[in-house]
């Protein structure tokens, strides 16, 4: 039999309230399983298991007090099988056939292509008006050849 003991929680810890016990005797834990949850003044947190096994006898109540070395629980090292943890073994024939080809008829695959043209409306500045733009941005539309007239500004009055 193992003896699961409360672990120390943190500087200044001496005493926390079990506010759930999450397992009952008879139960088959597993490790980092949790055990109990626990509060202290700041936080709330789940206790887990450091063994495996079945457990034998809880010490602990729901709503009661228990110190860091205390004990939980105690386990048996012996853990119930369970048809998950069971490894089963069956000798399946598995028989698989490969084709070396695929034929795909193509005769009724009507190809058509369509072409769609459409105009972009012209987004230029109406003759006469001048380019709205910082000159930042003229200098930087120069740098890369951009002619403003083309560009449509989005800020206000159509500012680039």
């Amino acid at each position: 039999m193992t003896d699961i003991k409360l672990p120390e929680l943190g500087e200044g810890i001496s005493s926390v309230e079990i506010s759930d016990v999450l397992v009952k005797t008879g139960d088959n834990i597993k490790l980092d399983d949790p055990l109990i949850v626990v509060e202290t003044e700041k936080a709330s947190m789940e206790i887990p298991s450091t063994s495996s096994g079945i457990v034998n006898k809880i010490y602990v109540d729901k709503g009661g007090s228990i110190s860091p070395g205390d004990i939980i629980i105690s386990i048996s090292g012996d853990t119930v099988k369970t048809p998950e943890s069971e490894n089963i073994t069956k000798d399946n024939n598995v028989t698989i056939e490969r084709q070396d080809s695929v034929t795909i008829d193509t005769s009724s695959i009507n190809k058509t292509e369509t072409l769609i043209h459409t105009e972009i409306p012209s987004t230029s500045t109406p003759l006469g008006k001048p380019v709205l733009a910082s000159p930042s941005v003229r200098r930087f539309a120069r740098e890369l050849g951009c002619d403003l007239k083309q560009v449509h500004g989005t800020g206000p009055k159509g500012r680039i």
